[in-house]
């Protein structure tokens, strides 16, 4: 032992000479690079010295840095040559404030993409990818990981060689009229896609199949996630009509699957959510309408599927919305299997066409908003097992109507860009509420604050933009709404009115209904009538950082504080909202 104790003191010594002698590797500092459209390519890539693109960027890059892009439009392609590590991922984001838009011009193939002829070096791994606007790509905007040749086995299931990518979170984008898929990851683990605006992918049958606007194929393990997404009118013009979903898991088998919750998937030309030949989904409180509406589709009006082998292993369905107008010969949801259901539960689902079920009663699908009205059977009727502590919140306001310049006929809706510009980011679209709101969890995607109890009683509006109470004089008549008092008595408190039409009203102390009178031009709010009719209603919006905005209905704009103004009068005249439209 005296041996022993006096070998471990020499050893010791000799290893802290060779420590002094030879400098131990340093960790890499992470850096910052930039990209902007005024770029060059023989800039150091700093901020005031930009690279003109992300590809050029990527050269650079080591795990941990961070790649930010400016506003503007850029074109081509960028190839993910790099992966970062877990503790350091490389991370390819918007400039704060700003949203750059990558635009392939019908011709660009894929804007961030990696596999394709690389199978298995290494690559494309640990990757963030968040805020950009993506479109008119030929092919896919995201298309991460490699679609490998299918191996059967004896027992008769498909099997992948090898796991291509893996931690990859893509988040805040949106991504539109891409001629086959919106996000398409292959053979991979631990993805996250959260908080995308998906649509109109999948219209141009030179690109082949298989287009949804989420896709997932051949996925590894349980550690999936696709959740607070907004998915559309995607579709598949192919010759095989298979596909056009708003979400796909597909050919995992029993190697992985997906946990997908809080989406709003409608108007798909395939379906809201397919499940082809994977195990173990976990599908919790997603909103579907209206989806199978591509004529040529092989399931037409259904919303929710699970086909073919293993899709119904291990499955976990609670608090979904399947609504469908009109029901196909299979319902709205059903299933196909070889060898049924293995340890599956499907509890708590309001579903077209099946026992129990009931009109949602969404607030205004004409408006694309989806949140539940203030009499529908589908809130508080939700279980609390499993299924996800915060639900959707999304700007509907992002999406406008239009038939103009549409890829397919039946299309309806189309990115307001304009209005999604003037939201400075992405993720402003974007936010999340607790659940429950009520005694329960509500189904679906949304949460109805105040559940089944209408959102009533009283309350005061504070101008984010100064800061000051919205004020009711009533010694005066005619007297207009001002967001001049500095602390809430009794002229800055209004009885809030839920009318149960997806409106509010407002009355103030002097017993008047707040009135936003549509004859008159810029006309300022006043608390001056004596019932509700079509001027004294609002539409409520909360927005992404929590505050509140109201558009009156009579004249479909919303509500402005110009803090600029000396005793600023509330006019409804803004077609969208910013600062001046906000109120805590």
């Amino acid at each position: 032992m005296k041996h022993l104790r006096k070998t471990m003191t020499v050893l010791a010594a000799l290893l802290f000479a060779v420590s002094m002698a030879v400098p131990l590797p340093k960790a890499h500092a992470a850096s910052n690079y930039y990209v902007a459209p005024n770029g060059n390519y023989s800039n150091d890539g700093s901020i005031n010295s930009p690279w003109p693109t992300i590809a050029k960027a990527m050269e650079a890059v080591q795990p941990g840095d961070t790649i930010y892009v400016r506003g503007g439009t850029y074109t081509g392609e960028t190839y993910l040559t790099k992966s970062g590590s877990a503790n350091a991922y490389i991370t390819i984001r918007n400039y704060p404030g700003e949203i750059p838009i990558l635009d392939g011009n019908g011709t660009s193939g894929v804007a961030f993409y990696y596999g394709e002829g690389q199978q298995g070096t290494g690559n494309g791994s640990y990757i963030n990818i968040e805020g950009f606007i993506i479109r008119n790509y030929w092919r896919s905007a995201i298309n991460i990981g490699a679609a490998s040749q299918i191996i059967y086995q004896e027992d008769g299931r498909d099997i992948s060689p090898y796991q291509t990518v893996s931690h990859l979170n893509i988040r805040n984008n949106v991504i539109d009229r891409c001629g086959q898929n919106g996000i398409s990851i292959f053979n991979a683990s631990d993805v996250l896609v959260e908080n995308n605006l998906v649509g109109r992918t999948g219209w141009d049958p030179n690109t082949g199949s298989w287009s949804s606007g989420i896709n997932f194929w051949g996925m590894y393990g349980t550690n999936n996630v696709i959740r607070n997404n907004v998915s559309y009118h995607n579709v598949d013009v192919s010759n095989y009509h298979t596909d056009g979903n708003g979400i796909i898991v597909d050919l995992s088998f029993h190697k992985g699957g997906a946990k997908i919750e809080n989406n709003l998937l409608f108007e798909n030309g395939g379906l809201g959510i397919a499940i082809t030949d994977s195990a173990y989904s976990r599908i919790f409180n997603n909103t579907l309408s209206n989806n199978g509406k591509e004529p040529t589709y092989i399931q037409v009006n259904s919303g929710l599927v699970f086909a073919g082998q293993d899709s119904t292993d291990q499955v976990n369905v609670r608090n979904n919305i399947v609504h469908q107008s009109t029901i196909g010969a299979n319902g709205a949801m059903f299933y196909t299997f070889s060898s049924g259901y293995t340890n599956s539960v499907f509890s708590n689902n309001n579903v077209s066409g099946q026992a129990g079920s009931s009109g949602p009663q969404f607030v205004n699908t004409n408006n694309a908003d989806y949140t539940l009205g203030p009499s529908s059977s589908s809130i508080d009727a939700g279980t609390s097992t499993d299924t996800p502590g915060d639900a959707l919140v999304f700007d509907q306001e992002a999406l406008m109507q239009t038939t103009a310049n549409q890829p397919i006929s039946w299309y309806r809706w189309a990115p307001d860009w304009n209005y999604i510009a003037s939201k400075g980011e992405i993720k402003n679209l974007f936010g999340s509420a607790a659940r429950p709101q009520g005694s329960a969890k509500d189904l679906g995607a949304f949460e109805r604050a105040g559940g089944t109890t209408p959102n009533s009683g009283t309350i005061t509006l504070k101008a984010k933009a100064n800061g000051l109470y919205v004020r009711a004089h009533v010694d005066q008549n005619f007297a207009p709404l001002l967001a001049v008092a500095s602390n809430a008595q009794a002229w800055e408190t209004f009885d809030r009115i839920d009318n149960g039409d997806g409106t509010v009203s407002f009355k103030a102390t002097n017993g008047k209904y707040v009135q936003a009178n549509a004859s008159w031009t810029d006309a300022p709010l006043q608390a001056i009538s004596d019932q509700i009719q079509q001027w004294e209603k609002f539409q409520e919006v909360v927005n992404s950082d929590g505050s509140k905005s109201y558009k009156a209905l009579a004249t479909n704009l919303y509500v402005s504080c110009n803090p600029n103004a000396n005793n600023a009068g509330l006019y409804a005249n803004q077609s969208s909202i910013g600062t001046w439209e906000k109120f805590d």
